[in-house]
């Protein structure tokens, strides 16, 4: 087999492993901005109910969830992906998560 054929095959492959690897990264952090958000609106219930631990663990766990979104976005701006959108819904997320942050202090002076 020609050398250079090898090559260029080897190297097409790579480059969609690559593309593929891309696009469950992209899936993945869709997912945990999509996890955010509901440990968010779990929270607000949580609060509105009077469960005041338990609307702080799903705090925690939201922000949790941003970190880790924010943290894969890094990662997959790094290998070039269009991250433009994810990046425009985690800042989103992270502004609701800042709300309930401050909604849940002023309940505990409130107390």
């Amino acid at each position: 087999m020609n050398p250079r054929r090898t090559f260029a095959k080897l190297r097409a492959e790579a480059q969609r492993h690559t593309a593929y690897t891309v696009r469950l990264r992209l899936d993945f952090i869709a997912t945990e901005i999509e996890i955010t958000k509901t440990f968010i609106n779990l929270a607000l219930t949580a609060y509105r109910m009077q469960h005041r631990d338990s609307g702080r663990r799903l705090q925690e766990k939201a922000a949790v969830a941003c970190a880790e979104a924010e943290k894969q976005i890094q990662k997959a701006e790094e290998y070039g992906a269009d991250v433009e959108q994810l990046r425009e819904q985690l800042s989103q997320a992270t502004e609701a998560l800042n709300q309930l942050t401050l909604d849940g202090e002023n309940r505990r002076t409130d107390s």
